[in-house]
């Protein structure tokens, strides 16, 4: 199994919503990933996204950081939404992702490609609620261990309620989790902007060679406002699988069924009585 790391691409900005369109070059049997972060009008309520039609929500996480009070220039608790579409033709190029309440997102596009045929995620989240130091290191990590192994794409994402005037607000970033060996982490995007009360943040991705994975993943870096940085934070595996086979053996029943409840038993396997005749016919 393979999948490969996403390339750097450049995230969309918006108020109350954010436009963000599909990856360049998805083909079909792609997935094309969605991240949205977000900021809010409250600290304790709102701030939240609609799922667009066609895409399926993987994991979110709510309103985290620790702030309180009225939300201000770069404070304010964040949020963060991972959304897949699985690419089939005929997709539309842009999603409008509608915000509640919400005061400025960010969204960023993704392509994601394989070489099986079925695709599995994992989501760990976690947030940072404690205040650091302008220019120092900064870590988060997540609350459960998303099960990474060997072959998978990992992505690190936070999501800060500070952007900086120049842009660049993260280096010597890492990318770890117990079980699997360290590897160098690739800075995939730097959301960024002044729109509302500002928000920025990093995306992280590396892909792995050892595992599984046997603790929860963390992330560091250095960064220009670290007394800033709290904010909600999400780790997202991907890895391809073969389709599942019974060993190539086909099942066929023959025999009148009863009930419903009949039928499903007969279908998964269960139900043979003596009356009945069974066979069993070996794919070719």
């Amino acid at each position: 199994m393979s999948v490969a790391l996403p390339t750097a691409t450049t995230p969309a900005y918006g108020t109350t919503s954010c436009v963000v369109s599909k990856t360049s070059g998805v083909v079909a049997g792609d997935v094309n990933l969605f991240v949205i972060g977000c900021k809010g009008t409250s600290n304790s309520s709102g701030g939240t996204v609609a799922t667009p039609s066609g895409l399926v929500l993987q994991g979110s996480i709510l309103r985290q950081g620790g702030w309180s009070g009225t939300i201000a220039p770069d404070d304010g608790n964040t949020s963060l939404y991972a959304f897949t579409r699985d690419i089939v033709g005929g997709e539309p190029s842009t999603y409008t992702f509608v915000g509640s309440t919400m005061n400025v997102m960010w969204g960023y596009s993704a392509r994601l490609t394989k070489t099986l045929d079925l695709w599995d995620y994992g989501i760990s989240t976690g947030a940072r609620s404690t205040a650091g130091t302008d220019g120092g290191s900064w870590t988060a990590s997540g609350t459960t261990n998303p099960d990474v192994d060997n072959g998978d794409c990992f992505l690190g994402i936070f999501c800060s309620p500070s952007n900086a005037s120049d842009g660049l607000n993260w280096t010597s970033e890492t990318l770890t989790i117990p079980g699997v060996t360290n590897a160098a982490a690739t800075e995939l995007a730097e959301p960024n902007t002044n729109l509302g009360n500002a928000l920025g943040g990093v995306i992280l991705g590396r892909l792995t060679s050892t595992g599984p994975s046997s603790g929860n993943p963390t992330m560091t870096g250095t960064t220009v406002k670290g007394i800033k940085q709290r904010g909600a934070v999400m780790f997202i595996r991907i890895r391809d699988l073969e389709t599942p086979d019974n060993g190539g053996d086909m099942m066929q029943f023959f025999g009148p069924m009863h009930n419903d409840d009949e039928l499903a038993r007969r279908r998964s396997g269960l139900w043979a009585p003596k009356e009945r005749e069974l066979i069993v016919c070996k794919a070719a």
